[in-house]
């Protein structure tokens, strides 16, 4: 016998109607601050590769990163220009943000699965 939880089975508008976005506080020691990040949605990656992908196909790594923080920075909210003005400042501390945003998202070490299918 299973401890394990059964699930009834799902109907796509059970599924729509659950708020299954996070929000966390992210401390940056380095600047004595915190950000607010969310959670990316399934809609958000394929916008942010889609953006990131020149006409040949192409992806720009950098501008997906860059698009991470635009989408899953939510205070304060960030610009492309605001971004690339982050970028000057302590690596650690940025790394911090965009990390949380992909833990959040299910994309972090613990899936490095999910991680290289947002970046294909």
């Amino acid at each position: 016998m299973s401890n394990k939880e059964e699930f009834p089975v799902a109907d796509l508008a059970s599924i729509l109607s659950v708020n299954d976005s996070q929000e966390e506080y992210v401390d940056i020691p380095e600047w004595k601050m915190r950000v607010k990040v969310k959670s990316l949605t399934k809609g958000d990656q394929v916008k942010l590769r889609k953006e990131s992908t020149d006409r040949h196909g192409n992806l720009d790594t950098t501008q997906m990163e860059q698009l991470v923080f635009v989408y899953g920075v939510v205070e304060p909210k960030l610009g492309r220009q605001d971004v690339d003005r982050l970028y000057e400042k302590q690596s650690a501390a940025v790394d911090r943000i965009l990390k949380a945003i992909f833990d959040l998202s299910g994309m972090g070490a613990d899936n490095s699965e999910a991680e290289a299918d947002f970046q294909e």
